[in-house]
């Protein structure tokens, strides 16, 4: 272990020491790059506030399912999904503003930008609804990458990130994956028989008519 320190601490000062410019090494903020690291930091705490106030602007979709009295779609897993995301984001702002969390900020953040872009399109009249299966298909591959995410926190030693986020984000994903793949199924895997069948019923209805007129 002490050689493996000593050979980050060689190549840190080969990197910062040797390849630099030593014109350059008495400027401001450029001696050493944790300054500009910490202030990285800072950055990282705002935008994952701003991700805090993106959850709570989601909640707008609510408002305009309820305004286009489209209750059907009020579901448990929609309400939880939510109030969640509002729930963990400002838990992570206020406790856990950066570091491990902010894999699951980007790949949200990723997966939603993908979402929205299917509503945009579909607001302008573009057929995209063959896109909501692979869309419900991407979040639940998201919650599996967010749980191996996590669970690295209990065989990575010295991380200095809080192990008990993992006992509490590796269950609300497993979670999430079983709610999300119980949407899966019942709506494009059950109902799928049910419309092949109808398409092709109504292929054969179309084919006897089509024979039965030229016969007359």
């Amino acid at each position: 272990m002490a050689a493996i320190i000593g050979k980050f601490i060689a190549g840190y000062e080969y990197i910062n020491e040797n390849l630099a410019d030593p014109r350059t090494k008495n400027y401001f903020m450029i001696s050493t790059p944790w300054p500009c690291i910490a202030l990285l930091g800072f950055y990282i705490t705002k935008t994952i506030w701003m991700y805090f106030m993106i959850k709570i602007l989601d909640l707008l979709e609510t408002i305009f399912f309820v305004l286009r009295k489209k209750q059907n779609q009020i579901t448990f897993l929609h309400i939880y999904h939510h109030m969640g995301m509002v729930f963990g984001a400002w838990s992570a702002t206020k406790y856990l503003p950066g570091g491990h969390v902010t894999f699951l900020g980007l790949l949200n953040t990723f997966v939603h930008s993908i979402m929205y872009t299917h509503y945009l399109l579909s607001t302008m009249n573009i057929n995209t609804n063959s896109w909501k299966k692979y869309i419900t298909q991407l979040q639940m591959i998201q919650f599996f990458l967010i749980i191996l995410h996590y669970a690295q926190l209990a065989w990575v030693e010295d991380c200095g990130f809080p192990l008990w986020t993992a006992y509490v984000m590796i269950p609300q994903n497993l979670f999430m994956i079983t709610l999300f793949g119980d949407f899966y199924y019942k709506t494009y895997i059950k109902k799928r028989p049910a419309i092949l069948r109808k398409m092709e019923t109504n292929g054969v209805s179309a084919e006897i008519s089509k024979e039965n007129s030229k016969q007359q």
